[in-house]
C-alpha cells in the first residue's frame, strides 16, 4: 500500500496552527476565544507593532512581559523608569501583549506586540490632562502605531454642558489625539464607567471602546453612545504588578483588547485608518453602538506578509534589551477612593483616573485570580470572585505548564511527522519494488 503525502500533510496541519496557548491561566481568559483572537493569530500576533499604554506605568520586570517592552517615559516622576506602583497599567499591558505559549501565566490578545509604557497616572490612580496630552505626543513622535488610553476623568458628574459632554477631556488632549491620527496613529480610548456618554467629543478621532460581558450584554456601568465599539471588559484576567495576575472589570480592560486587535491588523499591513475601518465594519451587531469586536473577521480581510519572519513595523523602535531597576515595590495594591475628587478649578489641567473603576459603586482592581488553571472549585482556601472583597493571588514561582506547546514546538512536531511519513512511504515503495523484482526472476 502506498502512502499519500497529501493525507499526512492534512493530518499534520492542525498541529501547525497556533491553537490554544499552553499558559496555565489562558483557559480562564474567555475574551480571547470570544473575539476570535486565537483564530486571528493565523494572520499574525502583532509582531513588533508598538502599542503605547498611557497609564500608571507597567511592571518592568513582570516575567510574562519580558521582551515585550520598549523604552517608555515617566511623566509623573520624570527621570525615573515608568514602573507601575498601582497595577492598572500592568493589567492593560498584559491584556495586549503578555507572552503566549511560554507555559507561564496568561496570554495577550496580540502576544508579539510591543508595549511602550508611558506613565501619566500616579500610584493613587490620578493624573492631569497636561501629562496625558504630552504622553500622546511623545508616543506619536517615538513611533507608536497605537495609543491606548484606559483612563477617564475624575469628577465626570460635574462640568457637563447642555449636550451632556464633559469638559474634563480638555482641548489639549483632543488636539493631541487629532495630531496622532494625522500621523497615522490609531488612538483607542476607554469610554469610561459612569453609565453615561463617553467624555470625548463627536469630532475626536479616537476609537472609543465600551465594555461587554460573555453574553454580549453591555456592562451596566459602561459609558456608551452610537459611535462606541464594544469589547469584552468583564472579568478580564491579565498581568498585575509585582509579577502577579489579576482579573477586573471596566472599559479600561475592553480598550486594550481593541488595541491588541489593531496591532494584529497593522502588523499584517493595514494603516491606522484602515484598521479602524476594519474593526468597525466587521463588528458583531449587539443592538447598540458600533457592535462588538470580532478580530478574526477583521483580520480575515487583511493579507499577512508573504515572507517568513515578518518585518518589524516601520515605526517601531528596537525592543529594549534591558530595563532600569524599578523602584521598591509598594506594600500592597492601592485601592482608589469610592468617590471622585472634586472638579479642578477653572484654568487648571483636568485630573484623570483609570477607567477600570466606577465612582459608585466602585469596581475593584484586585479580583480573585486562581493559582492553577483551572483550580478545583472547592480548593482549600479558595473563594469565589467578589467585586466588593477582591484578592490578588500570585502564580507560584516556577509554575509552568507540564508540556509546553508553543507554535515552534508544534511546527517541529509536524515536521517530524512528515519526515517519519516520508520514511514509511519510501520504505513501502522499496519493499514493493523488491517484491516485483523478485517475482520477475
Amino acid at each position: 500500500m502506498r502512502w499519500s503525502f497529501v493525507g499526512v500533510v492534512l493530518l499534520a496541519l492542525p498541529l501547525m496552527g497556533v491553537g490554544t496557548p499552553n499558559d496555565p491561566l489562558a483557559a480562564q481568559q474567555w475574551h480571547l476565544q470570544h473575539v476570535g483572537a486565537l483564530d486571528a493569530w493565523d494572520t499574525g500576533q502583532g509582531e513588533e507593532v508598538v502599542v503605547a499604554v498611557l497609564d500608571t506605568g507597567v511592571d518592568l520586570d513582570h516575567p510574562d512581559l519580558l521582551g515585550r517592552l520598549v523604552e517608555g517615559l515617566d511623566l509623573v516622576e520624570p527621570g525615573t523608569p515608568p514602573d507601575d506602583p498601582h497595577g492598572h497599567g500592568t493589567i492593560v499591558a498584559g491584556t495586549i501583549a503578555a507572552i503566549a505559549g511560554n507555559g507561564l501565566g496568561v496570554a495577550g490578545a496580540a502576544p508579539r506586540a510591543l508595549v511602550m509604557p508611558v506613565r501619566v497616572l500616579d500610584g493613587e490612580g490620578g493624573g492631569t490632562s497636561t501629562d496625558v496630552a504630552e504622553g500622546i505626543r511623545w508616543a506619536t513622535a517615538e513611533g507608536a502605531a497605537v495609543v491606548n488610553l484606559s483612563l477617564a476623568e475624575a469628577g465626570r458628574d460635574t462640568g457637563r454642558d447642555a449636550a451632556g459632554v464633559s469638559g474634563l477631556i480638555d482641548a489639549d488632549v483632543e488636539e493631541a489625539i487629532e495630531e496622532a491620527a494625522a500621523a497615522g496613529v490609531l488612538v483607542v480610548a476607554a469610554a469610561g464607567n459612569d453609565g453615561l456618554s463617553p467624555p470625548y467629543s463627536q469630532a475626536t478621532p479616537a476609537l472609543v471602546v465600551g465594555a461587554t460581558d460573555a453574553e454580549d450584554l453591555v456592562w451596566p456601568q459602561s459609558n456608551r453612545d452610537a459611535r462606541t465599539l464594544f469589547a469584552p471588559g468583564v472579568e478580564i484576567l491579565a498581568t498585575w504588578h509585582d509579577g502577579r495576575y489579576a482579573r477586573s472589570d471596566g472599559t479600561s480592560f475592553a480598550a486594550p483588547v481593541v488595541s491588541a486587535a489593531a496591532a494584529i491588523l497593522i502588523q499584517a499591513g493595514a494603516s491606522g485608518a484602515r484598521t479602524r475601518e476594519r474593526l468597525v465594519e466587521t463588528a458583531v451587531d449587539i443592538g447598540t453602538g458600533l457592535g462588538r469586536l470580532d478580530v478574526a473577521a477583521a483580520a480575515a480581510g487583511v493579507a499577512p506578509p508573504s515572507l517568513p519572519g515578518r518585518p518589524q513595523h516601520p515605526s517601531a523602535p528596537p525592543p529594549a534589551t534591558e530595563v532600569a531597576a524599578p523602584p521598591a515595590a509598594s506594600p500592597g495594591p492601592t485601592r482608589l477612593p469610592a468617590t471622585d475628587p472634586p472638579s479642578p478649578p477653572s484654568g487648571e489641567p483636568a485630573s484623570v483616573r483609570p477607567s477600570g473603576t466606577a465612582p459608585a459603586p466602585p469596581v475593584s482592581f484586585e479580583p480573585v485570580v486562581p493559582v492553577a488553571a483551572p483550580p478545583p472549585s472547592d480548593a482549600p482556601g479558595s473563594s469565589p470572585p467578589s467585586a466588593s472583597e477582591p484578592e490578588v493571588v500570585a502564580l507560584p514561582e516556577g509554575e509552568r505548564a507540564a508540556q509546553p506547546a508553543s507554535s515552534g514546538a508544534r511546527i517541529a512536531l509536524a515536521a517530524m511527522l512528515l519526515i517519519a511519513a516520508g520514511a514509511v512511504a519510501l520504505g513501502t515503495r522499496l519493499a514493493t519494488g523488491a517484491r516485483r523484482r523478485g517475482g520477475a526472476r
